[in-house]
């Protein structure tokens, strides 16, 4: 059985954006049908130069936006904290982070917008009632797994830092000790 692929649209990269945005579109549901899933992947496998994957945000950066549509905290939060999400991550620096630390980076803000979201209902929940009720002490919980979260992400964030830098260090000194090789073994030859 000959496998079905994606008929080639063009070379323009604005018609095969386009059409993977349609099928994107199409295939983005429960139960998509398994023909357009079929497209989607060859034009994804087709055209990897284009990295038409990076048109949709990542997972992190979906889950925020989710969060943020919900209107958990009212629609006045949800617009107020989206322009912090964003000014949070700007200041770790996401615009300039290599991808493994912007995946971290989107990491932090989600944990840090869960832990206000449930900081939130549980300051909520503590105004109805005596804060060593059982509510209060299930709010009490959760908002103690959402700092730890938190913490634990921006740990993660500062240890891939650190081990990034230390590998830079240490390429960059096997690099000026290649050249110290090359500049100390270059002269003695021509002496020879």
């Amino acid at each position: 059985m000959k496998k079905q692929t994606e008929p080639i649209l063009s070379d323009d990269p604005a018609a095969i954006k386009k059409r993977f945005d349609e099928l994107f579109h199409k295939t983005n549901k429960h139960t998509p049908p398994a023909a357009d899933v079929e497209k989607l992947r060859a034009l994804l496998d087709g055209h990897k130069e284009l990295k038409l994957w990076n048109r949709m945000s990542a997972p992190d950066d979906t889950a925020i936006n989710y969060l943020l549509q919900q209107n958990i905290a009212g629609g006045a939060f949800s617009e107020t904290w989206r322009f912090t999400a964003r000014e949070l991550a700007k200041d770790l620096g996401e615009e300039s982070a290599p991808p493994v630390e912007r995946l971290l980076i989107q990491h932090v803000v989600l944990c840090w917008l869960q832990m206000n979201f449930i900081a939130l209902k549980y300051a909520a929940a503590l105004g109805h009632e005596s804060p060593l009720g059982p509510q209060g002490a299930a709010w009490d919980k959760r908002i103690t797994l959402a700092q730890k979260r938190f913490t634990r992400a921006t740990d993660a964030l500062t240890r891939t830092r650190a081990m990034l830098a230390a590998a830079r260090y240490a390429n960059e000194r096997a690099d000026a000790a290649a050249e110290e090789r090359a500049h100390r073994t270059g002269p003695r030859a021509l002496r020879a």
